[in-house]
């Protein structure tokens, strides 16, 4: 056991073999228990309505405990883009490719000598109904992925800032679209 929630009602809903936050540890090796739970899921036909999956190295740090030679800027960069491209392989790959969508945000919006900037950060979306080779500029917040989010949910707002923002509809068409992605 690697995971321990820290509220009651995150117990029976965390997966307690998937490492929290050590920037020593692979993003690669988090990708493979998430890829376990993963499986069982699609041998069961069980995938919940949403997951939330934290890969860390898009963030730096640890660069002496690191474990596997990750150790670099370059190689936790890489390890963090090969860990997502591997989640999204496996979902194109699944029979969950036609009703998941996957957000993703690379690192927080702070500034500082790992971030691109104060105010910005890189938001990518694959999946069935995403604009396919596409770059939307429309000005997005994370408050905005929520509430794309809580709308694809069919979820209610959790509270004021994501009652007030828009979906994320620019980077959407209302036509199916095969999708496949290769690590």
């Amino acid at each position: 056991r690697v995971a321990i929630p820290t509220k009651p009602a995150l117990m029976d809903v965390t997966d307690p073999y998937f490492r929290g936050f050590d920037q020593a540890f692979p993003d690669y090796w988090r990708f493979q228990e998430w890829n376990r739970e993963f499986q069982l899921y699609v041998q069961h036909h069980d995938l919940p309505a949403l997951e939330f999956v934290r890969f860390e190295h898009d963030h730096f740090g640890e660069f002496r405990k690191a474990i596997d030679g990750v150790n670099t800027v370059e190689t936790e960069i890489a390890d963090d883009d090969y860990a997502i491209g591997l989640l999204v392989q496996q979902i194109a790959h699944s029979p969950y490719a036609n009703d998941t969508l996957i957000f993703m945000i690379e690192d927080d919006a702070q500034n500082g000598p790992d971030h691109v900037d104060a105010h910005r950060t890189v938001a990518l979306v694959a999946g069935p109904y995403v604009k396919q080779h596409a770059v939307v500029s429309a000005h997005y917040t994370t408050v905005n992925m929520l509430a794309t989010i809580e709308s694809v949910l069919g979820m209610d707002p959790m509270g004021i800032n994501d009652a007030v923002l828009s979906p994320m509809a620019d980077v959407f068409t209302t036509q199916e679209k095969p999708w496949t992605y290769t690590a």
